[in-house]
């Protein structure tokens, strides 16, 4: 015999109505909640509810409250002896709960619900009393995994992360911003591990742990601790996208390519492609850049132009760059660059001059190395 199907959309509705039949709000009900990872109490109180004797967020578990309290529909067919992965009882009444066959049973009679909201049951009282808020501090080395296959493995060097792979530029702002979003995020909801089947995976690995991520909508990831049994989700993570190469490769990845490339001769294509990052940046940009400057076969204009995009960003790492010039070159455009880059960084250091002597001119760029040297973070 077919089975009643409600839809979680129209739950809501039944629950209206089961609350306009309700008791005064001031009637206590107690249900026992039992899966195989909690045996707990969840006391209602009008729209309020408790567990352990702490409020309980029911935001999830309101939509729900119509499968244990309205009348199921039809009789069910066979379970074939299959147990139930929640039972709710309130006195003698008991409902039996069938996650993945989306069924409500009474022992008699069934309901069929219909979308993913069992899904949402609280399997455990963390669902309703467990902390809002959780971090994973992430630790060298880092190996990202999607579908199976390694996407990037990240070292830490010297308080600085670097990529073993050779074909891929890292859009090292993504890598910052993704582990900035773990080490700290808000959770939005536990949720039955039951729902990631299917789902597009990806597998963190670090410090030794293995940590499993599952997009569960086009905005939606929820991650699974080794020691959990359920799945935790985050808004926090919703600019992951789909986490894939393209995600994680700097967008200008092509042009940095095209500049670096020694068989490139066609200035004008050369020169089109540098307009074509007029405006943008990343760490990748820097280096390109620092690159370009310091190379005696590049064009003296395109050298210029990169030292003047790197004094728009000024870095220590930059700063060091320009040093190297000051210090292997006599061309007057490229001293000049080169010293207003230096001067952006420390305003205050000593000053060269054009016409200076050799010997003061060596006096002068000692002292900004001297200070160069002292810099923290250096490779910034």
């Amino acid at each position: 015999m077919a089975i009643l199907t409600i839809s979680l959309s129209l739950i809501a509705g039944l629950l209206g109505a089961w609350t306009s039949r309700a008791p005064a709000a001031s009637t206590q009900r107690e249900l026992r909640i039992i899966s195989k990872f909690d045996n707990f109490g969840l006391v209602l109180k009008g729209a309020s509810g408790f567990v352990d004797g702490k409020p309980a967020d029911l935001s999830t578990f309101k939509d729900l409250t119509a499968i244990i309290n309205n009348p199921l529909g039809t009789a069910c067919p066979s379970f074939q002896n299959q147990k139930p992965d929640v039972t709710v009882s309130e006195g003698a009444k008991v409902r039996s709960i069938y996650i993945q066959m989306g069924v409500v049973s009474d022992g008699k009679n069934c309901m069929s619900v219909g979308g993913e909201g069992l899904y949402y049951f609280p399997l455990h009282r963390d669902f309703l009393i467990g902390s809002k808020s959780d971090g994973l501090a992430l630790k060298s080395p880092i190996k990202i995994f999607r579908q199976g296959v390694k996407l990037v493995e990240l070292n830490e060097v010297n308080g600085r992360w670097q990529a073993e792979t050779s074909d891929l530029l890292i859009n090292w702002e993504f890598i910052r911003k993704f582990q900035s979003s773990l080490k700290r995020f808000k959770i939005e909801n536990r949720i039955n591990m039951d729902l990631a089947a299917n789902r597009p995976k990806m597998i963190v690995r670090s410090g030794g742990e293995t940590y499993e991520f599952f997009k569960l909508t086009d905005i939606m990831w929820a991650l699974k601790r080794p020691e959990s049994n359920w799945l935790v989700a985050s808004d926090d993570w919703s600019f992951w996208g789909d986490f894939d190469r393209k995600q994680i490769e700097d967008p200008f990845s092509e042009s940095i390519r095209f500049l670096l490339d020694a068989q490139v001769t066609d200035q004008q294509k050369k020169k089109n492609a540098m307009d074509s990052l007029e405006g943008v940046w990343s760490q990748n940009l820097r280096e390109l850049y620092h690159k370009m400057a310091l190379n005696p076969d590049e064009s003296m204009d395109l050298r210029l132009l990169s030292l003047k995009r790197l004094r728009r960003k000024p870095a220590p790492s930059s700063a060091g760059v320009a040093l190297q010039l000051l210090e292997s070159t006599r061309d007057s455009d490229i001293e000049r660059e080169a010293f207003a880059l230096l001067r952006v960084q420390n305003p205050k250091g000593p000053k060269l001059r054009p016409k200076m002597s050799e010997n003061n001119r060596a006096q002068v760029l000692a002292k900004w190395r001297a200070w160069w040297n002292q810099l923290p973070n250096k490779n910034d």
